[in-house]
């Protein structure tokens, strides 16, 4: 007989006798709060001994306490539909875990540990004391590490690590629970999957991109007036691929300054003093601060919201695109932490739109975190789906003698971008409408580049099909961003089925 039992954050299904059991619908319930979400998970047989994990998801949309119930059919003559009680609290506070699921995705049985970061911040104005961090798993196949307990000072940070080694097939979960001195609780989501087969195939569909969320981030050091004036001037350029697919954008600014100019020859406009620290520009409001189709004038609005000025010098884009993309402003209408009203980022992300960042600067990133770090973030907001995130660098090229305005190479920004499928170019462009262009496809256009899952032992061996025939021609692979890239007239029409199948190998 299967036993339904909760491992947040999931619900798995276990038979603990000896016949295998059929499995219907493990779901989330009618009238659960939509705070939950999950997909439902497809009929199937339950071998003796093997699992079905229902991945439950809670993303509270204002604070109190929050309801729902996970259930399933199995085949038994009295217990026939397990259900598990979910329960989930949403709380305003300033400690917080980034990301909040570490997703470790497939990970080969032979192949050794998989590892990933995350964070634990305080952005408290006080310290704050983390008395427990605790690891609440079915199995051994999770591990964590990190300076927790510790008492944590204003501003800072602790660097977490997960490690992930599955000893069977199929899905798995656990929850880290973080418990302060106060007696709030935390928790953070790590999930994966174990699988012993040698062979991967990774299927896409192929979507009309009907929503799309831009965020611009734009250098607002003293020597980026010439490019920011040039980024203004051809947003009809940036629009072209929008226009063309009727795209339902959003289209944001922010800057790559976290604290205010401390003053100098130059102030910046936006009433932040250069210091957005994520907040859309401009943070006092004197423009529209989120462009979309019925915004008037929108190239003027844009050429203004892109003259950030150029009173700035500690280039942090990075942190600068993860800030505007977190809490507390990603959810709020207004910053709780400063004194301007309404300069939160609210209405700018929604769930079902496509994410497309683009910095533009002329100097290297000093954010606080490895690339990675950001990577995981960007791709958590979107459930881990690559094809929903795009990262894109207009940087100084890694040859400075074909850009010598460029102050260094934006060698972190152009890494990011290869990781996450977007557009590299220089920042010494000479046709900026051309470049606004490829930015344009890249964020508005068909999807061309599909990232694997896994890493192919054998790239020579990928097989490509598009609605079920063969394609040998008109695609590649790219080791560094490891996708399967179309060509831009070959880039397969919406509405298609797209499968890459390879042999796996270990990360």
């Amino acid at each position: 007989m299967p036993v339904l039992r909760k491992v947040s954050p999931s619900a798995t299904s276990e038979p603990t006798g000896t016949e295998a059991c059929f499995l219907s619908a493990l779901q989330l319930a009618s009238g659960s709060d939509p705070a939950f979400r999950a997909s439902t998970l497809p009929n199937r047989v339950l071998e003796p001994g093997k699992k079905a994990t229902l991945i439950v998801r809670f993303q509270p949309p204002s604070e109190g306490e929050f309801q729902g119930l996970a259930e399933g059919w199995v085949s038994h003559p009295t217990h026939g539909h397990p259900l598990v009680n979910l329960v989930g609290r949403g709380v305003q506070g300033c400690f917080s875990v980034q990301p909040t699921t570490v997703d470790f995705g497939i990970n080969r049985l032979v192949c050794g540990p998989r590892t990933r970061e995350f964070m634990a911040y305080n952005d408290c104005p006080g310290e704050v004391k983390v008395a427990g961090m605790k690891l609440e798993q079915a199995g051994a196949q999770f591990a964590v590490s990190g300076a927790l307990p510790a008492t944590i000072p204003p501003g800072g940070r602790v660097k977490l690590t997960a490690k992930y080694a599955p000893v069977e097939e199929g899905d798995d979960a656990a929850t880290v629970r973080f418990t302060l001195k106060d007696g709030a609780v935390f928790n953070a989501g790590l999930v994966g999957r174990g699988l012993s087969k040698t062979d991967q195939t990774d299927r896409f569909i192929q979507q009309a991109e009907a929503r799309v969320d831009v965020l611009f981030v734009v250098d607002n050091s003293g020597s980026m007036m010439e490019e920011q004036q040039s980024l203004g001037a051809n947003f009809a350029a940036f629009l072209s691929q929008a226009a063309a697919a009727q795209v339902d954008y959003r289209i944001g600014v922010t800057t790559t300054g976290l604290d205010p100019s401390p003053g100098g020859w130059s102030e910046c406009p936006g009433g932040a003093l250069g210091g957005e620290n994520g907040r859309l520009f401009p943070v006092d409001g004197t423009s529209p601060r989120i462009i979309t189709p019925e915004t008037p004038n929108a190239a003027g609005v844009f050429a203004n919201n892109t003259h950030v000025g150029v009173c700035h010098w500690n280039e942090q884009g990075l942190d600068a695109t993860w800030r505007a993309l977190s809490d507390p402003l990603l959810y709020n209408l207004d910053d709780p932490r400063t004194p301007q009203l309404n300069d939160g980022n609210g209405g700018f992300l929604r769930e079902d739109a496509k994410l497309a960042i683009i910095v533009l600067s002329d100097e290297e990133d000093f954010s606080s975190q490895p690339v990675a770090f950001y990577e995981t973030y960007l791709l958590a907001l979107k459930g881990n789906d690559p094809s929903k995130v795009s990262f894109n660098a207009v940087v100084g090229p890694e040859d400075l003698t074909t850009c010598t305005t460029s102050s260094s190479s934006g060698s972190r920004y152009m890494e990011l971008a290869r990781r996450l499928n977007g557009v590299v170019d220089s920042i010494c462009t000479p046709n900026w409408a051309a470049s606004l262009e490829k930015l344009s496809e890249s964020a508005f256009g068909p999807n061309r580049a599909f990232p694997l899952s896994e890493l192919p032992e054998d790239p020579g061996a990928i097989a490509v099909r598009v609605d079920g025939v063969p394609v040998t021609e008109g695609w590649a692979y790219d080791a560094r961003a490891n996708a399967v890239i179309f060509e831009r007239l070959r880039a397969p029409a919406p509405g298609v089925v797209v499968e890459v199948t390879y042999p796996l190998g270990c990360p």
